[in-house]
């Protein structure tokens, strides 16, 4: 929480000691801005929303800006991040990691979500108390391939915690400070846990991913696990088999396929991953779908 005092241009005065959201608790700028506002209004029952806006510079025409960006149907430009930041009294650091988050949380392409998620970690430093730091620790989880490996490693009958019996398990090399913090990632993650016996287990047999903000870091996943899939192609030691299918359909059948795909995957996850013992390795099934032709009408103002 951070104390603040100022005095409103309207002649209100707002100079209590106030108990406010810190920005470095948040992972999604538009829930920052949220709870800023109703802890201001907890506070100070005639601050507005017409009042930060003018604070930050925007005009009276701009009083509803702060509700559309709160409401997701506004994005904020790199002139109204610092005009926000100002108006919401940041300090030096608290000012730049509330520019990376929104810009974080506005990217589209993976390239550039990946940049400010960077630049986010590294403008935490010692504040080790963001939700941040436990986003960080996810993304590590679907951006090693082996992380996702060894935590399904762990519920066979004959695993033994020893890097080295990992190491040889793994179908790709892999050092042995990496399964290392892999396996301490995922303790902290309670991913996997230790029973009354100290010996790893995982801590329930099926999780999802999180889509919101891991968009790219999935898409970078599943380009590592065609690569292993690709090698165990190359192995005639290693069971792996591909099949596929091709056809001519509608383009709003894609949605209707993936649909299905979702849900052939939830049933087979359902039927074979709940099992708790009897199990001897570690499988991978990748399911992709993907348009291999243009649009023969592209749509009004699509380029060809």
């Amino acid at each position: 929480m951070r104390h603040e005092t100022q005095l409103s241009t309207s002649g209100v005065e707002f100079d209590k000691i106030e108990e406010l959201p810190s920005v470095f608790a948040f992972s999604d700028y538009r829930t920052y801005l949220k709870a800023y506002f109703e802890a201001k209004k907890k506070i100070h029952p005639k601050y507005s929303a017409s009042f930060f806006t003018r604070r930050a510079g925007l005009g009276a025409n701009s009083r509803g800006y702060l509700k559309l960006v709160v409401e997701g149907r506004r994005n904020l430009s790199p002139a109204t991040i610092r005009s926000f930041s100002e108006a919401l009294g940041h300090k030096p650091q608290e000012s730049l990691y509330f520019e990376n988050l929104v810009l974080f949380n506005q990217a589209e392409r993976p390239s550039d979500k990946k940049y400010y998620f960077e630049r986010l970690v590294a403008t935490l430093h010692e504040k080790t108390y963001s939700p941040l730091v436990l986003l960080q620790q996810q993304h590590a989880y679907y951006s090693n391939w082996y992380y996702v490996v060894i935590r399904e490693l762990v519920a066979l009958d004959d695993f033994v915690e020893d890097y080295l019996w990992i190491s040889h398990h793994l179908l790709g090399a892999v050092k042995k400070e990496e399964i290392r913090k892999a396996i301490s990632d995922l303790l902290v993650l309670g991913l996997i846990e230790r029973d009354s016996g100290g010996r790893l287990r995982q801590s329930k047999p099926l999780i999802k991913a999180p889509s919101h903000g891991f968009e790219h870091v999935l898409k970078g996943f599943h380009l590592q696990m065609l690569d292993r899939v690709k090698a165990a192609l190359d192995d005639e030691r290693v069971p792996a088999e591909v099949l596929g299918l091709t056809l001519s359909c509608c383009e709003e059948d894609f949605s209707l396929l993936l649909e299905d795909l979702k849900k052939m995957r939830s049933e087979l996850n359902a039927k074979y991953g709940q099992r708790v013992r009897g199990m001897d390795c570690v499988l991978h099934l990748g399911i992709q779908l993907a348009q291999m032709t243009k649009r023969l009408k592209p749509k009004k103002g699509e380029r060809v």
